[in-house]
C-alpha cells in the first residue's frame, strides 16, 4: 500500500504530539505545523493526503487557512477542522465552504482515524 501523508496543524504542542503518535501508529507519514501561517508556508502541502487543523488558532485560523488553500488550483486535499466549545458559527461556515468535516474537541481518536481513512478512500 502507498504511504499516506497527513498534515496536523495545531497551536497546542500536546495535541500535535498525541495526534502524531496516533497517525504514525496507523501508518501515516506525519508533518506538523504549529500555526496556520506555518502550514501555508510548507512546500509539500499540496501533496498531503489529508490535513487536520485546529479551527481557532492565533494569527491564521484553521478556517482562514482552508480558505487560502481552497483558492489554490492544485489543492484537492480533504481538510478536517477540530474545534472547541462555542465555535458553531465557524463550523457551519467551514462546512458550507467545503471542509470535509468539523469535529468537536475532545476528539475520539478512533472516530477521527475512521473519518480520515474514509476521506482518503473517497479521493483515491
Amino acid at each position: 500500500m502507498a504511504q499516506k501523508y497527513i498534515l496536523l496543524v495545531d497551536d497546542e504542542a500536546l495535541v500535535l504530539e498525541e495526534l502524531t503518535e496516533t497517525f504514525e501508529f496507523e501508518g501515516f507519514k506525519v508533518m506538523t505545523a504549529a500555526s496556520g501561517d506555518e502550514a501555508l508556508s510548507l512546500p509539500d502541502i499540496d501533496k498531503m493526503d489529508i490535513v487536520i487543523s485546529d479551527l481557532k488558532m492565533p494569527g491564521v485560523s484553521g478556517l482562514d487557512m482552508f480558505r487560502s488553500l481552497k483558492n489554490r488550483e492544485s489543492f484537492k486535499t480533504p481538510v478536517i477542522l477540530l474545534s472547541g466549545h462555542g465555535a458553531q458559527e465557524e463550523q457551519d461556515q467551514a462546512l458550507e465552504l467545503g471542509v470535509h468535516a468539523c469535529l468537536a474537541k475532545p476528539i475520539n481518536v478512533d472516530d477521527l482515524v475512521a473519518i480520515v481513512e474514509s476521506a482518503i478512500r473517497a479521493i483515491r
